[in-house]
């Protein structure tokens, strides 16, 4: 049993987002998650620390390190985020099941990792 977890608050230059896949919002089991963590915001849209987490298209949660690597210390673009989300299903290992085939998980991930990326990347700092 986990009692507790600890973890840095996010700070002014840091950023976050979370979108979930599923047949409904609330205690439905993902299709696909997706968790993105940016550290240290630089002037030129880069940061120092690029963290993604996928979930549902393995038997664990996994890391896009892949996607991590092409966008650490670049500015986060539309046009950069796009290409490195096109890596993010060589971390994936995905089932079929009744709520989605690994197909559709692996064509799903691509572009929920853009969105989730985009949408951290470009928010404000009162709005984390």
């Amino acid at each position: 049993m986990i009692r507790e977890v600890h973890f840095q608050a996010l700070g002014p230059n840091d950023r976050a987002a979370y979108r979930k896949l599923g047949l409904r919002e609330a205690n439905a089991i993902s299709i696909v998650d997706v968790a993105v963590v940016l550290r240290d915001r630089r002037q030129d849209n880069s940061f120092g620390t690029i963290r993604i987490a996928l979930g549902a298209v393995a038997p664990t949660i996994r890391r896009a390190r892949k996607c991590e690597q092409e966008l650490g210390n670049k500015p986060l673009t539309k046009k950069s985020i796009e290409e490195a989300s096109a890596h993010a299903s060589q971390n994936a290992d995905p089932i079929d099941d009744i709520r989605g085939s690994a197909e559709y998980r692996r064509a799903a991930l691509t572009s929920l990792v853009f969105q989730t990326l985009y949408d951290a990347a470009l928010q404000e700092a009162h709005e984390h």
